[in-house]
This record gives structure tokens, sequence and C-alpha cells, in this order.
């Protein structure tokens, strides 16, 4: 698949069923706002400039944050294959602190496919060093009537 299909895939899905997501929509009132992009060899990635208000400890951004991130790249990674679906196993490596008031990077990347099963992995990288890894199973999303209750 040409990276501008790709791109074209990710706004579309991002737009029609992910416009009110807390991570990446664009007009959620209290949401993060990232937007991801579709790079080389498929890779997406997002630079997020971890201000202060999302620390938990003092001097560390919030693990639950980069949780969302890095879950946030990966679904936004299948986007742009055309795929929507369900986070169902999500397990992360906290690496090192990730320091507010500087830049992170997130990348993600599809590893494996199943028949309705898609393996990503994902990074926070900040000031050239990895500060958090995730590996996810994502469910294919059902459609129909069950869908638009998820």
């Amino acid at each position: 698949m040409t990276t501008d299909k790709m791109r074209a895939h990710l706004s579309e899905l991002r737009s029609r069923g992910h416009e009110r997501c807390v991570v990446c929509a664009p007009s959620h009132p209290l949401g993060l706002r990232v937007e991801y992009h579709v790079g080389a060899g498929g890779v997406v990635h997002a630079e997020f400039a971890c201000h202060r208000v999302f620390q938990g400890y003092p001097g560390q951004l919030h693990g639950g944050v980069i949780t969302a991130l890095l879950d946030g790249a990966m679904t936004n990674c299948l986007f742009a294959y055309g795929i929507q679906a369900v986070t169902g196993e999500l397990t992360v490596r906290f690496v090192r602190p990730v320091v507010p008031d500087r830049v992170a990077e997130v990348n993600a990347r599809l590893t494996k496919t199943f028949r309705r099963m898609y393996v990503l992995e994902a990074e926070m990288i900040q000031e050239q060093v990895t500060v958090a890894r995730a590996q996810g199973k994502f469910l294919k999303r059902p459609m129909g009537d069950r869908a638009e209750a998820l």
C-alpha cells in the first residue's frame, strides 16, 4: 500500500469513527489532540509536548498518559492500513521517566496480522532515548448495531 493511500485511510478513519477520541480528536475539549502521521515503511508517528499538567510524580509524566499515547499510536497505525480495531491486550514497559516540558516522539508499527487480530509495537522516545515501549493485540472492530454501542 502506498504512503499516500495510508495517509488517506488514516485521515478518513480518524475523522469518521474516532472523532471523539480523548487522545487524537482535534476538537475534543479536554483531549490530548495528538496528530499522528504516516511515515516511511508504514510507521505512524507523532510528537507530544509532555506539558507539566500531565505529570504524575513531580518531574515525571503520568504513566497513564504515556500508555494512552502508545495505544493511540497503535490505533492510528491500524487506521493507516484501513483497519478499525479495539485494544484487546496492551503491555507497556516503562524504561525511563518521561520528563515534563520536553517533547517526546511516539512511533507505532504493525508487526503481525491474523484473521481478526493484529499485533503492533510502539515506542516513546525523548531526547533520542527510548523511554517506553508497548506491544498491543487489537481485535477487529465488529460492524453493525453492536459497533455503535462500543
